[in-house]
């Protein structure tokens, strides 16, 4: 198993200025956000102009980078954006607020990479601020369902919705750069309730139980007791990526190999950095 850090397969070596070529033919590609804009370049009449390179060359704009990307069975290159060459080669990012329309995102790219292969792994990279807990379970109930394993990946900061579903990997498989954080917390009430007191009491019971259901499920996570948990968590809970390894929540810390040395899978789930 390799670890893409920072980089895809096909790193890039220098910046294609756009608009040295006039003759790309321009094709809709689909962005992270899931909106349709004008991605996508092939560079069928302007590689032998230009001798590109298009194993090493990324695009730098306004917007989405894109890298290049040649599909089974073509014979030309086309410039993608970066998020669809991830999930071609079934990484996640997850880098964003986790509200309703992320979370959709993320469960309909797991879904399909279940569609597409049942048994190879999928690798999510977390640095994510946090997010709404409803959004953020239905993408763990998602994540529990499929049948490949899930590495998680926290490059910066997993608050809240991201510390859980980074805790959420596969056992064994759940990794934190060195500098990474985590912040563990209870879940907010939303700022728009409002109505009689009944109606608040019905949202706060709804809120309490979904704080038990967090607290089980980091229980599980970290093999802490759910006294300790619930003592943890009545204020917010910062973690290191060592504290976070001590505690349960990661498998084990990656630390980046010095330059020039070459470093080989020790066994199934060992990255390669």
């Amino acid at each position: 198993m390799t670890l893409y850090l920072f980089a895809l397969p096909c790193t890039a070596n220098k910046i294609i200025p756009t608009h040295n070529c006039n003759h790309w033919s321009k094709q809709r590609m689909v962005n992270y956000r899931g909106k349709f804009s004008r991605f996508g370049e092939s560079l069928s009449n302007c590689k032998r102009q230009h001798n590109y390179s298009t194993r090493g060359n990324i695009v730098m704009g306004g917007g989405v980078p894109k890298v290049p990307y040649k599909a089974p069975g073509q014979q030309n290159y086309e410039f993608i954006d970066i998020f669809n060459r991830f999930y071609r080669e079934r990484i996640i990012y997850v880098g964003q607020e986790i509200d309703e329309d992320q979370a959709n995102q993320i469960i309909a790219i797991l879904l399909f990479l279940q569609s597409e292969d049942d048994q190879a792994e999928v690798q999510m990279y977390i640095n994510c601020p946090g997010g709404f807990v409803t959004p953020g379970l239905a993408v763990y109930d998602c994540m529990c369902s499929v049948r490949y394993p899930i590495v998680t990946v926290n490059l910066g900061m997993a608050a809240s919705m991201g510390a859980f579903l980074a805790a959420a990997g596969t056992p064994g498989r759940r990794f934190a750069l060195p500098n990474s954080r985590y912040l563990l917390q209870q879940p907010l009430a939303p700022d728009n309730i409002k109505g009689q007191a009944k109606d608040v009491e019905i949202e706060a019971v709804q809120i309490l139980r979904q704080r038990e259901m967090l607290f089980e499920s980091y229980a599980k996570f970290s093999k802490q007791s759910i006294e300790r948990i619930r003592d943890d968590l009545r204020r917010d809970l910062y973690l290191t990526a060592y504290e976070a390894r001590e505690y349960g929540l990661v498998d084990k810390v990656l630390t980046p190999r010095p330059k020039g040395l070459v470093m080989k899978s020790t066994g199934v789930g060992e990255p390669i950095l």
